[in-house]
């Protein structure tokens, strides 16, 4: 297929559904960007409110706008599938109808880039707020993440660690690795990220807020977050088996698990929290002994996301102590 001399560096997908409220404001937020060489393909999923008017509004006036609808409402997933076969940009960066892009968005993400061509999915920090008011701030994204490994090691064990919102990706990978339809509403996101890592693609952040991400009750994220959070759970667990699988016995592995998913809210004995720090050493052991993973990331990191129970541990052993100097 003969390249397109002309085509954009960045094709945006932004799915819409029912985005009455927060759509001019997202619609803006790219139009304005310092970076200018990009489409932006909108589609329509089929709103029962007037998004679609407000759509039509702004593709009259701009003509990077490309302006679609489905006939029917096939879901968030299969919509951006839809999006990435029509997309010639060399980079894809998504947007959600919701959210707002810093205007130097693009341009910092496309510098990062083309700077480091074995990088292949760049995401950035963002800013939460609630509802209409920016400055009602419910989080700023301050995890210092500064190497590819690190940011693979989190995504593979300890969950999303990037905004779905805020990713610049090469067109390439997702022309052959696209959502995965029956994840709709169940991590989705975090389900490609996750297929993409064991596949060997590089992501980072870059550490800089680049997007102000909209909470609402509204969301899928809110809606569904039960089900999000088990499906969650299923794909960190389904990374724990492709990666130690096979040097570990099922049963030892799946009671860590049990374990590392456990309320919070709930007891844990002595006995289960002894045998889910000796299975944990086990698995850095495993680590170091067939090179998984960078020794030091992965001790850290792994540490870090078990520390609620390893001072359960602690906590436990000082009170057994106690007990026994009286």
């Amino acid at each position: 297929m003969a390249k397109n001399m002309n085509a954009p560096m960045i094709s945006v997908i932004m799915p819409v559904y029912n985005a009455k409220e927060y759509i001019a404001e997202a619609i803006d937020s790219i139009l304005n960007q310092t970076y200018i060489n990009f489409e932006f393909i909108i589609i329509d999923d089929c709103s029962t409110d007037n998004s679609y008017q407000i759509l039509q509004s702004y593709a009259v006036k701009d003509n990077r706008i490309k302006l679609y609808r489905n006939e029917k409402n096939y879901k968030q997933a299969y919509t951006k599938n839809l999006a990435i076969e029509k997309a010639i940009g060399k980079y894809i960066a998504f947007m959600d109808a919701d959210d707002i892009s810093l205007p130097e968005r693009f341009a910092k993400q496309i510098e990062f880039m083309e700077a480091h061509p074995a990088i292949d999915v760049c995401g950035t920090w963002i800013k939460e707020f609630k509802n209409n008011d920016i400055d009602d701030v419910v989080r700023i994204s301050i995890d210092h993440i500064p190497s590819s490994e690190q940011l693979r090691i989190l995504l593979l064990f300890a969950g999303c660690y990037i905004a779905h919102p805020t990713t610049l990706i090469r067109q390439k990978i997702l022309k052959v690795n696209k959502y995965d339809i029956n994840q709709e509403g169940n991590a989705e996101d975090y389900e490609l990220w996750s297929r993409l890592v064991n596949l060997g693609y590089n992501f980072v952040n870059i550490p800089e807020v680049l997007l102000y991400y909209r909470q609402s009750a509204k969301q899928t994220s809110a809606l569904q977050k039960e089900i999000i959070i088990n499906k969650t759970i299923q794909i960190i667990s389904g990374n724990y088996f492709h990666y130690f699988g096979k040097f570990i016995q099922a049963k030892y592995l799946n009671r860590f698990l049990e374990f590392r998913f456990y309320d919070r809210k709930n007891p844990l004995f002595l006995f289960n929290l002894v045998v889910f720090e000796l299975t944990l050493r086990k698995l850095i052991k495993i680590n170091v002994k067939h090179n998984l993973f960078k020794p030091s990331d992965f001790f850290t990191l792994f540490l870090l996301k078990q520390s609620w129970i390893r001072e359960k541990i602690v906590f436990m052993f000082k009170g057994i102590l106690a007990i026994c100097l009286k």
